[in-house]
């Protein structure tokens, strides 16, 4: 089935209006509501089993982001405040993909302005994950021509950018005391991931090309003021490294670290940019002598 949908949605709180009623296109709406949750953790309903709850535009606030924090940091067994500002960060980039995904596969913005976005502390198995609760269900639709479509890209991702990411991040590490740069260097990472999975799922041939042509205007040309920043932060090249088990692979190395180091009885990721290459030589050796121990004894 192709991800092209035609119909748009106005949702607000429990009821969904469909503009258009072909029923063929019902399953495929519902389907794109999963996506949003479960790829980019967006919800369109309250999230009743939240622990904690926050409207974004009150973390603006220093006291509210501390209580945020402090809040957050227990429940991911964070060591200190900059373990919870990384993976917050880490988290915000899923409406960040959530953004990139609707204008490119749907040619339309999501309202995703910081008022509109709850954020919701979730206990999960083992860990603490992070949903964002969406208000209203609001769309701006892009136009279909080229050139008209260009400035709709570039006003879209300059609003999102400048007046909902950046001001969360810049709050982030006044308070947290992790570099911005580490904040924003969290989204490469997850953004290189997902832009390679969207391009294999993704059947048709004009949405591939639009996937490829926006995720390069982001990287290259939306200007770095618009972040706050003298660089674009995801005009990255991503490096390359051997895999962990398979020496005829390579994986991508993280842009930056995750902190999971900072984190109750956590270490160094095999593929954290703070490794050096002897300790991480010595992790490969390690991890494939454990493989092979237990291949034998399994044998």
């Amino acid at each position: 089935m192709s991800m092209d949908c035609p119909h748009r949605f106005m949702y607000n709180d429990n009821h969904i209006h469909l503009r258009n009623s072909e029923r063929e296109w019902i399953a495929m709406a519902m389907l794109d509501f999963d996506t949003l949750e479960e790829k980019f953790g967006i919800r369109l309903l309250e999230a009743s089993e939240a622990v904690y709850t926050v409207n974004a535009a009150d973390l603006l606030n220093e006291t509210h982001m501390r209580d945020f924090i402090a809040a957050y940091g227990p429940m991911m067994k964070a060591l200190d405040d900059t373990a919870a500002a990384a993976y917050f960060s880490s988290w915000l980039s899923g409406i960040a993909l959530a953004q990139q995904y609707m204008v490119s596969i749907y040619n339309t913005a999501l309202d995703l302005s910081l008022a509109n976005i709850s954020v919701c502390l979730i206990p999960a198995s083992g860990y603490t994950r992070i949903a964002f609760h969406l208000h209203q269900w609001r769309e701006n639709e892009g136009p279909s021509a080229s050139l008209a479509r260009g400035f709709w890209r570039e006003a879209v991702l300059t609003e999102f950018y400048g007046e909902t990411m950046r001001p969360l991040m810049e709050r982030l590490s006044a308070v947290s005391g992790l570099h911005i740069g580490q904040l924003w260097g969290q989204l490469p990472t997850k953004f290189n991931y997902y832009m390679a999975a969207f391009q294999k799922i993704t059947r048709r041939e004009s949405q591939r090309k639009r996937l490829a042509d926006d995720y390069e205007y982001l990287k290259q040309e939306l200007d770095p003021a618009v972040f706050g920043r003298s660089k674009n932060p995801f005009d990255v090249k991503p490096r390359m490294i051997e895999h962990l088990l398979d020496a005829s692979q390579q994986v991508r190395m993280k842009n930056s670290c995750c902190r999971y180091i900072h984190t109750e009885n956590g270490d160094y990721c095999y593929t954290c940019p703070r490794l050096k290459e002897e300790e991480r030589a010595v992790l490969r050796r390690d991890y494939r002598a454990k493989a092979s121990a237990a291949a034998s004894a399994s044998s």
